[in-house]
């Protein structure tokens, strides 16, 4: 099929062809690096973004917990917990207490308890005297106090007074001796402010939630949708976390994938904080974390399709005109192959010169100079009787003769074989008489 096509159209598909596949190479490529670094890349950064809210919760909850601790062995607290009867040093407790609370910032409440939750200092008076835990769950908290030996850190939960998430803490008050338990003081600040300090940290257009988790007890510590806090996981990539952080103890921070039943990607990361049993999760859907990669594929693909449309259009543009003088000279020759002379005067530039193109209108040029100074000296001849050379495929043949003649051998030569080449056009040359023309 290309062998019937002209060289230009020809030239031009061969190199559209080869930029295909050199192009169609480069993408392929390309885009495989490219996705698996950039996915790398996303990943990174959705690992840094999640250490950084992890790191920011752990410096929130370790300053408070550092409050709490200062206000446990404070000398008001201590000695009022060794002299309950004392009226003095109970006023001395609670002014203390409420001069302490109010140089904290956000707190829900700060209070000082005998080891039986009855509470003794308030920053609220209008609950001293109260006893927050009875039964049971009295016995787990005295449990988990002893336990920890010093600060009990209850996690984020809903404050059945105010109905708010806090952070709920708890901290024993030692005798002197540092082992012999006098009562404990608790409190936490409100989570608000943590929120919001949470919030500042999330980068622009970032797509990843994040969820904050008991590991042992499985629920939400903390979430976007309020209504999931102190509730059971049931999120099936959170709940692989729960499973997978149990395995590996010892592993701090992982990523993971997971489709739900919706048939949809998510990436999932996670850091641990083995000290609380909390984990700080970020989940994102996978399309768009990847956005940015398939945006940059797709300007790829782009650049690649415009490359080969150029590559195309400038290939066909310079071949089309550096084959032009072919036509001129293809039009010269089906021109001569009819015996008519013709000169093409675009072809005279090209004349001489070094180009292919430049050496075939040299020579045709030549040519048809022979022929027409032929034609030119068979002109001047007077007489009128013809030699007919009838020239076919098959033969040739003498058609008439009406007297004797001299042909010239040299003369004829050149055209008689062009003649005698040309398979598909019968042909008649009148050949002069050697009496008249024997000056050619």
């Amino acid at each position: 099929m290309i062998k019937n096509m002209k060289m230009k159209t020809a030239l031009t598909i061969v190199i559209s062809f080869f930029s295909i596949l050199c192009l169609s190479f480069l993408y392929v490529t390309t885009q495989s690096g490219m996705t698996r670094l950039m996915k790398t890349s996303a990943k990174e950064k959705m690992k840094t973004s999640l250490n950084s809210k992890a790191a920011l919760v752990d410096e929130y909850v370790a300053h408070q917990e550092d409050l709490l601790k200062k206000y446990s062995i404070s000398p008001e607290v201590v000695d009022y917990l060794k002299d309950l009867n004392n009226v003095s040093k109970k006023e001395k407790a609670q002014a203390f207490t409420e001069k302490y609370y109010a140089g904290l910032d956000n707190w829900e409440g700060l209070y000082v308890a005998e080891w039986n939750t009855h509470i003794i200092a308030h920053s609220n008076k209008k609950v001293i005297g109260m006893y927050t835990r009875k039964g049971d769950s009295l016995k787990q908290l005295q449990n988990a106090m002893t336990k920890e030996n010093g600060l009990y850190d209850a996690g984020i939960i809903i404050s059945p007074a105010s109905g708010k998430l806090i952070l709920s803490m708890y901290c024993p008050v030692f005798d002197s001796d540092g082992t012999t338990i006098l009562g404990y003081v608790g409190g936490g600040p409100f989570m608000k402010k943590l929120e919001n300090m949470l919030d500042k940290t999330k980068a622009k257009n970032e797509c990843a939630k994040y969820s904050m988790i008991n590991v042992t007890s499985k629920m939400y510590i903390f979430d976007k949708n309020k209504s999931l806090i102190t509730k059971e996981v049931k999120d099936k990539g959170i709940a692989d976390i729960i499973t997978h952080i149990s395995q590996n103890k010892n592993k701090s921070a992982d990523v993971l994938t997971y489709k739900d039943s919706k048939n949809i990607n998510y990436v999932l990361s996670y850091k641990y904080n083995a000290e609380h049993d909390w984990a700080v999760v970020a989940k994102a859907n996978e399309k768009e974390l990847y956005a940015d990669v398939y945006k940059t594929m797709n300007e790829l693909a782009v650049i690649c399709v415009i490359s080969f449309l150029l590559i195309a259009f400038l290939s066909w543009f310079f071949i089309h005109g550096y084959t032009k003088p072919l036509d001129y000279v293809t039009k010269d020759l089906l021109a001569l192959k009819n015996l008519k002379i013709s000169k093409d005067p675009r072809l005279q530039k090209y004349i001489n010169t070094n180009s292919e193109v430049g050496q075939i209108a040299t020579a045709l040029d030549s040519l048809n100079d022979s022929f027409e100074y032929i034609v030119t000296k068979l002109e001047k001849c007077s007489d009128s009787s013809i030699f007919v050379f009838a020239l076919s495929r098959e033969e040739l043949a003498i058609s008439r003769i009406s007297s004797t003649f001299f042909i010239n051998s040299e003369l004829f030569s050149l055209p008689m074989r062009i003649l005698l080449s040309t398979s598909d056009t019968t042909a008649e040359i009148s050949l002069i008489p050697a009496s008249t023309c024997s000056t050619v």
